[in-house]
């Protein structure tokens, strides 16, 4: 699947053939920058501060191309928090903006305690006044935004297609952005076909995980890059399948070896029980942050997902955006899963790989195999 093809044409590719844009379509695209007492490492502040940069690059290489809108802000710390409110105005435009605040739904928003009644008004005004949306996002912050209202919002109603690409590095144009989008479209959906009827999902693994997800009657969704039609969205670079396991049902353990940027000192365990993150056993200082993030919102405990990666080209084990997307690896998530057919909205979603897994799948029919993609 890969090819050589510079960095320049890859952005235009991003443009031209995974998001379709035409020439009278308006594109945002934005980035986070390094908040002010926000705690980083010195390589962690090298990668990102390089983000921006990417960002400027791929709107100049834009403006060719379409109308663009740029747009740089303080990092909110966490992924799957909902970015700040100049991020909504340039997306949703002025109108949507002036109803959020005027009905006072800012704090619900971002706190993610909007009620029915909130969502409701939500949904209506901006389905009725979509209008002014933007027609493609390119998402280059650091920190995601795949799993927030933002996103649900803008590509639901709002019918944007958007690209997320949290975490972004370059070396990305030299794998897994560096494949033809058609054939690992295609490749993604077979392996989708081959999970249509999973209804029990077993992963076990050389390293101790032994975990079983019930599967709702939704089932798998595809990250193919293909970005085309309205509302459409990926990750880029793209190439998993994946779905938000039925909440209270995931069981058995989790043996995590890296965290979403680096490789971990010393193998964390996460006892599941319910759906739930119930005990979490190693010595590696990431445990800490796990520990914390659940004592503040016990919702972070949630198994939110599970994916299996399709990108034969993706290679970086310690960069999850890409991580999570090489071939024959899976990944789950805790907290937040309400983006993609879940029912938890929390301001937390963390990805973790593991890798070598042996896949089980038991059918709605009761049959048994061994995913081999």
């Amino acid at each position: 699947m890969g090819i050589v093809v510079d960095k320049k044409t890859i952005i235009e590719n991003i443009f031209k053939q995974n998001l379709d844009i035409k020439s009278n379509e308006v594109v945002l695209i934005y980035t986070d920058k390094i908040s002010s007492g926000e705690k980083v490492t010195e390589i962690e502040r090298a990668k990102r501060e390089k983000l921006p940069k990417i960002a400027s690059e791929f709107a100049e290489i834009g403006r060719k191309l379409a109308a663009v809108k740029y747009i740089e802000y303080e990092s909110v710390k966490e992924h799957g928090t909902e970015p700040p409110l100049p991020v909504w105005n340039s997306a949703f435009g002025p109108k949507v903006l002036k109803f959020i605040k005027e009905n006072k739904l800012s704090i619900p928003i971002f706190l993610k305690t909007l009620d029915k009644f909130q969502k409701a008004q939500l949904y209506e005004f901006i389905s009725l006044n979509n209008e002014e949306c933007v027609n493609a996002v390119i998402a280059l912050s650091n920190y995601s935004t795949s799993h927030t209202l933002f996103r649900d919002l803008l590509t639901e109603y709002g019918g944007a297609r958007f690209a997320s690409m949290p975490l972004f590095d370059e070396s990305m144009f030299e794998t897994a952005l560096n494949v033809e989008s058609s054939v690992l479209a295609d490749f993604t959906l077979f392996v989708l076909e081959q999970l249509k009827d999973a209804s029990i999902i077993n992963i076990k693994a050389p390293n101790g995980t032994d975990i079983t997800f019930h599967i709702r009657s939704g089932g798998f969704m595809a990250d193919t890059g293909m970005l085309n039609k309205r509302g459409a969205f990926s990750n880029l670079p793209a190439g998993e399948i994946y779905t938000a396991p039925l909440e209270g049902r995931t069981s058995g353990k989790f043996v995590m070896e890296y965290a979403p940027t680096n490789k971990l000192d010393y193998p964390i365990t996460l006892y599941i029980d319910k759906g739930m993150v119930k005990y979490i056993e190693g010595s590696d200082k990431f445990k800490d942050h796990l520990i914390d993030s659940i004592k503040n919102n016990n919702l972070i405990s949630n198994i939110a997902e599970l994916g299996i990666g399709t990108n034969k080209a993706a290679k970086n084990i310690l960069n999850v955006l890409e991580a999570e997307k090489i071939f024959g690896s899976i990944h789950i998530a805790l907290g937040d899963n309400s983006s993609f057919g879940g029912n938890v909205r929390v301001n937390f979603h963390e990805d973790f790989i593991l890798f070598a897994p042996v896949i089980k799948i038991t059918t709605k029919a009761g049959k048994e195999f061994i995913l081999k993609p």
